[in-house]
């Protein structure tokens, strides 16, 4: 956790980020944060749910295709989407996150890989990005 407490006081000057991921682990205490190519990510049982950071103004969510892809529709007019990346200058809706992580959840039960296959190369370049 050290690792994650200096990438935070480095990145996180507003506390936007550790306020989202206080949430996160309060509400799922199941998941854990842990850092990954020098960005927190969180993972259960040894897979990739989702990494949410800080870029200039805006937060960002990586998260599998999949996911994004269930509510694609229902976040265009909230969030700037790509095939991987939720994006936004303004606040990130703590349902919205309830929500992908829920699926996430679901999604990845049986999972005892890291990524999905079809995601792994994908979102470890968007990651290192």
């Amino acid at each position: 956790m050290n690792e994650i407490k200096e990438y935070l006081e480095l990145n996180d000057k507003d506390n936007k980020l550790k306020n989202i991921y206080s949430y996160i682990l309060k509400e799922y205490p199941e998941l854990e944060l842990i850092m990954k190519w020098d960005n927190p990510v969180l993972i259960i049982h040894n897979t990739f749910i989702m990494s949410i950071v800080l870029n200039n103004e805006d937060i960002v969510v990586s998260i599998e295709e999949t996911a994004l892809n269930s509510f694609r529709e229902e976040f265009k007019d909230k969030y700037r989407l790509n095939r991987w990346l939720l994006k936004t200058d303004k606040e990130l809706e703590l349902k919205d996150i309830n929500k992908m992580i829920d699926y996430k959840l679901i999604e990845k039960k049986d999972y005892n890989t890291y990524w999905k296959n079809d995601s792994k190369r994908l979102i470890k370049n968007t990651l290192l990005t």
